[in-house]
């Protein structure tokens, strides 16, 4: 392992000299397409990144543009999303909320919009970490159709390593 010589100090890597909160690693990514009417989870996308020290954050952002069809009127209708980091979860809308919800009264109501999640993530190691977005509908028979681009732009994905 190479020495850095800075201001007479000895690193390992050029990063561990960074100040916290600098951001040495940006990935980004587009998200596929999921048209569901199931209420089990299903990929929409993911993104891998390998931290460079184990004690480093990772900050990960994702934007999801919603579809939700019509369906029977006075009843909730949701698309509701889930972020894994090596098949476990880390970040999910409540299994009692309804993730990107609205309230419909009419048989022909629909919705569209852009959801935006974030988190910071320990992932505490320098394996590669691959960083998976699910989503479902919140209603059985209810269509929840995510980054559909005929409605509207395809949906991304951002992870950056931050020295901790």
């Amino acid at each position: 392992m190479a020495l850095i010589k800075l201001n007479n100090k000895s690193y390992t890597s050029a990063t561990s000299f960074m100040p916290t909160g600098s951001i040495i690693q940006v990935k980004h990514g587009s998200l596929g397409n999921l048209n569901t009417t199931s209420t089990s989870y299903s990929i929409i996308g993911s993104i891998s990144i390998t931290p460079t020290s184990a004690s480093n954050k990772i900050f990960i952002t994702y934007t999801t543009h919603d579809y939700i069809s019509n369906a029977s009127s006075n009843e909730w209708r949701g698309c509701m999303t889930k972020l894994y980091r090596n098949g476990t979860a880390i970040l999910s809308d409540l299994a009692n909320g309804y993730g990107n919800g609205s309230f419909f009264t009419n048989d022909d109501d629909r919705t569209m919009s852009y959801t935006t999640h974030s988190i910071v993530d320990s992932p505490n190691t320098t394996s590669a970490i691959t960083y998976q977005l699910d989503g479902k509908t919140k209603q059985v028979g209810v269509s929840a159709d995510f980054n559909n681009v005929s409605y509207g732009s395809q949906g991304k994905i951002t992870v950056m390593e931050i020295v901790a």
